[in-house]
């Protein structure tokens, strides 16, 4: 051990965690809580540290309580640890360590959430997915993004019958307004996410769901083709693109721009000449024009 290690070991053993956490937070930096590697650190000499059950709940509590982030992050990732052991004796108590995570005020803290609900999952599938139903309509936009990205991860698990639900879960989202839970839905959870793990199901929400008018709805559809993955499926994205860059709606044909801009500079040699056929069409020039000045002109 080094010295903060030790110091902090000390600590710990003295179940003494107000300064346990002080020489833990002094490894922080500006707004920023410890490296992923002390946090790790640290977190094992807590979990080599506890006697039983009853024991490390004392410690969760305290941590997530703290007005310390570095120590609710620490929190966070006992909490994780702890899933398996809590649930059985105790589903509304985990249904609240899970929600206080996700609506922490500290950045880092919340991103610990989906990786808690992730242990549930593997637990309780069902369970897991009551809970994030209610997320969807929470009045916080913290816990409403936490959907968001716990889909992403339930999805790479890649369970055979759970693309259907997961799908079904996210799409009230594709409503929201927040800036906050719109750049982690379609790009992200979408696009990154349930379009490589179920990309038959997934391509044929898109056909659907862009059938609709609602313009946040269109916009979310056409952001999930701003993803890497969708040149995988290139055929599609650009029949869905293609119908919604006929929106006249500026939100919803600058999303398609941004998209198929994205497209274009991973498969020029594809995505350029239907970008020019679209300059010719009045329907379809403004989002061309747009994606073409941030493209290499064909030879």
């Amino acid at each position: 051990m080094n010295s903060w290690e030790e110091q902090f070991h000390r600590y710990v053993v003295r179940d003494d965690i107000e300064n346990a956490m002080v020489i833990f937070d002094n490894l922080a930096s500006g707004k920023t809580t410890p490296l992923a590697a002390d946090k790790v650190k640290a977190l094992k000499i807590i979990e080599n540290n506890l006697n039983n059950l009853d024991h490390a709940q004392a410690w969760l509590y305290h941590l997530l309580k703290n007005h310390n982030p570095s120590a609710r992050d620490l929190g966070a990732m006992l909490a994780a640890n702890l899933i398996p052991w809590l649930y059985p004796q105790s589903r509304q108590e985990v249904c609240e360590i899970m929600a206080h995570i996700a609506g922490d005020p500290h950045w880092e803290v919340r991103e610990s959430a989906s990786h808690v609900l992730l242990q549930l999952v593997k637990i309780d599938f069902n369970e897991a997915y009551s809970i994030l139903q209610q997320w969807v309509t929470h009045p916080s936009e913290y816990m409403r993004r936490a959907v968001a990205l716990s889909v992403k991860k339930i999805g790479k698990e890649r369970h055979p019958y759970w693309g259907g639900p997961l799908l079904d879960l996210i799409e009230p989202l594709l409503y929201d307004r927040s800036v906050y839970v719109r750049k982690n839905l379609g790009a992200f959870a979408i696009g990154d996410g349930l379009l490589r793990y179920y990309p038959e199901l997934t391509l044929e929400r898109l056909y659907s769901w862009s059938a609709l008018e609602d313009e946040q709805v269109l916009w979310n559809v056409a952001m999930v083709f701003s993803a890497a993955e969708a040149t995988k499926h290139l055929d599609e994205a650009l029949a869905i693109l293609a119908s919604l860059a006929r929106d006249k709606r500026r939100y919803v044909w600058r999303a398609v721009a941004s998209a198929i801009r994205n497209l274009g500079r991973r498969k020029p040699e594809r995505v350029i000449p239907v970008i020019m056929d679209w300059m010719d069409d009045p329907h379809r020039a403004l989002p061309a024009e747009v994606a073409l000045k941030f493209l290499v002109p064909i030879s």
